[in-house]
């Protein structure tokens, strides 16, 4: 008997308890497996329970030394260190890893004959090679230190062939000794490799796929959202379908495409309410409007005055703030990010971290998995709204639903009004949508159960106001009292902020300030608005344009910006009533321009028209008919609707 195979005596006696050996689930076999596993388990529990060899081979139907095969097969070690178990007695389960004792096979055309196991342990003798097949592997076949954007199996093999001519081997030796050179066995172990090992499988299917084998196991961190608040995430999303601006033209209402509409929006990961959001007409998202997304989320919600026909809001929806009582002051603790260039900017990183006096957490680059449930949150957004729309563009180029969207959008004259709209309805209505990871509740009433007195839940409040905390959406800034006051010339004192000169009632009879620094508070959103503390930190109360022009109508500081710079450049005129109003004529009537002519495409000036039109508040404006000699002057391209035919304009 071999010396290694336990017995009764030698047993050890951490694994005489049959009972605590893994358990085996016979649902699947056959009747004959089935009886054989009961018949050598009773014989194994009476023979460990009694120590009688022959009464146990007696009751498992089989004779001695085969009971004691069938015992060390039960306690064989697995890789993680506990015994095989019960799963052992089931006919033809291997229980050890085959490994070949005897010398690969030599000779010509020998490969075949009895060359089970005969790879590994060539590879075992030949550690270097081994190496080299793991490297040939990783790279997809490729040559020196670039991995093959075309990685196949073949090429692994023919390389590798190659490597073991050069290490020396023949023709005679193994496993250039078959008909194919090892290329089936080489392509087997390739596949297992593939499977394992993560840089490997970067290689042959991509370097998400790598990533993505972080998802999966079993572990996981713990929760860092205990109550609503906790832990908030916001992310961007592009929404994927295309809009409208309607531009009121010579020939009438031209519909012309703009780009796609980005989404910023704040979700709770405890209670998942979408807190708030803000929306941007622009190619890309601004930092200025990250921060909006937060802003909203302080501010009580109130329905929008919806213009799509057949759009409603669901019974009880609404956001947190102004829905829930309690919620209007509250700040979260932790705001989980993305590493976008937008979240990296000084008023996200600064000013939100102190207006909120909270943390942020940035995921890394690439992994979705970090702030899933936003992710979740935008798809289904799309899912139930905009990939229903006619001006869809899929959810990838290869989706049957993504067309001709941006003359669909044209087609049917899907205006951004109608889509900011239905942003708004679409996340009101799911706070107010039961979930199944909320147990059939909804956000709202998460929230609602955790503010009664028994759960204990305690809103943070807001951050006092200082100069070093101001509000968000606001930038402190210190600007140099101006003005001039001698024999000749008088100027009343005031302040520059962006070419705009400031001041009010208070301000102007204080000559003695001049030269004299003033800190502004300025909303970024609305840069009419301009509070002012004096040099010794008194209010001043509000400061307003002396410009008119620039008084009337509200805009953006970045709006103002691009205003200053056709100013300075010409294209407006300095003689008008409202630069905005101005500025909105000028991107009308360049739009039209841009348009004339052309197919139906994605108008980079209309988009900055919508812009401009939703921040400020102000409509479309006419645009005039052009100059003409002849009596009847021939208008900008139309865009009539597709059931009537295009008029002879000539």
């Amino acid at each position: 008997m071999n010396p290694n195979r336990y017995t009764f005596r030698t047993l050890p006696e951490h694994l005489r308890d049959p009972e605590q050996w893994p358990a085996a689930d016979l649902s699947q076999q056959d009747a004959p497996t089935q009886l054989r596993f009961e018949r050598l388990a009773r014989g194994l529990r009476l023979y460990l329970k009694t120590g009688a060899l022959g009464a146990g081979s007696r009751e498992a139907g089989c004779s001695r030394p085969s009971l004691i095969d069938q015992l060390n097969r039960c306690v064989q070690p697995r890789a993680d260190g506990a015994p095989v178990g019960w799963p052992a007695l089931v006919a033809y389960q291997r229980v050890t890893r085959y490994e070949r004792r005897a010398q690969p096979p030599t000779g010509k055309g020998q490969a075949g004959l009895g060359g089970a196991g005969a790879f590994e342990q060539f590879l075992a003798d030949h550690e270097a090679l081994r190496d080299a097949l793991h490297t040939l592997v990783r790279k997809g076949g490729g040559q020196k230190s670039t991995a093959s954007a075309r990685p196949s199996l073949k090429g692994v093999a023919t390389r590798f062939v190659k490597l073991c001519r050069a290490s020396g081997l023949g023709d005679e030796d193994y496993p250039l000794n078959s008909k194919s050179r090892g290329r089936r066995s080489i392509e087997r172990y390739a596949r297992a490799l593939i499977a394992r090992d993560a840089p490997s499988m970067a290689t042959w299917y991509g370097e998400q796929a790598s990533t993505e084998l972080l998802l999966g196991a079993p572990t996981r961190t713990f929760e860092f959202a205990a109550a609503p608040l906790d832990v908030v995430a916001m992310d961007a999303h592009k929404l994927h379908c295309v809009g409208t601006v309607v531009i009121p033209g010579p020939a009438g209402p031209q519909d012309v495409p703009i780009e796609r509409l980005w989404l910023d929006a704040v979700i709770d990961k405890r209670s998942r309410a979408a807190f708030g959001y803000s929306v941007s007409i622009a190619k890309e998202l601004s930092a200025a409007e990250v921060e909006e997304a937060l802003v909203s989320c302080t501010r009580p919600w109130k329905p929008r005055e919806l213009s799509m026909q057949g759009l409603r809001y669901a019974p009880g929806a609404g956001f947190p703030v102004g829905t829930v009582p309690g919620l209007a002051a509250c700040r979260p603790a932790v705001i989980v990010l993305d590493n976008a260039s937008q979240h990296w900017a000084a008023r996200i990183t600064d000013r939100v971290r102190r207006a909120f006096g909270c943390a942020l957490s940035f995921g890394p680059v690439g992994a979705w998995w970090h702030n899933p449930i936003i992710e979740r949150l935008f798809l289904t957004l799309e899912q139930h709204g905009f990939q229903c729309l006619p001006s869809s563009t899929g959810s990838h180029p290869a989706d049957r639903l993504r067309g001709n969207f941006v003359a669909q959008a044209v087609r049917h004259s899907i205006r951004w009004e109608e889509l900011v709209d239905l942003v708004d309805v679409l996340l009101a209505n799911y706070n107010a949508t039961p979930h199944s990871a909320l147990g059939g509740q909804t956000p709202l009433m998460v929230l609602n159960n955790h503010l009664c007195a028994q759960r204990g839940f305690l809103p943070r409040p807001s951050v006092p106001i200082t100069v070093n905390t101001p509000r968000l959406g606001w930038s402190v800034e210190r600007r140099r009292i101006s003005g001039r006051c001698d024999r000749h010339h008088v100027v009343r004192p005031y302040v520059e902020i962006d070419n705009v000169r400031y001041t009010n009632s208070v301000l102007c009879t204080h000559f003695d300030w001049l030269g004299a620094t003033l800190v502004t508070h300025i909303l970024d959103a609305n840069c009419l608005c301009v509070l002012a503390f004096s040099p010794t930190g008194e209010p001043l109360g509000e400061l307003t344009p002396l410009d008119r022009a620039w008084a009337s109508t509200p805009h953006t500081r970045a709006m103002r910006k691009q205003i200053n710079a056709l100013l300075r450049n010409g294209s407006m005129d300095r003689d008008t009533d409202d630069f905005v109003l101005s500025y909105l004529d000028y991107l009308a009537e360049k739009t039209l321009h841009e348009v004339h002519g052309a197919r139906a495409t994605v108008s980079p000036t209309a988009t900055q028209l919508a812009n401009a039109a939703r921040v400020s508040g102000a409509p479309i404006p006419q645009v005039p008919r052009a100059a003409s000699g002849t009596d009847t002057p021939t208008p900008l391209r139309p865009l009539l609707p597709g059931h009537i035919p295009p008029p002879p304009w000539a």
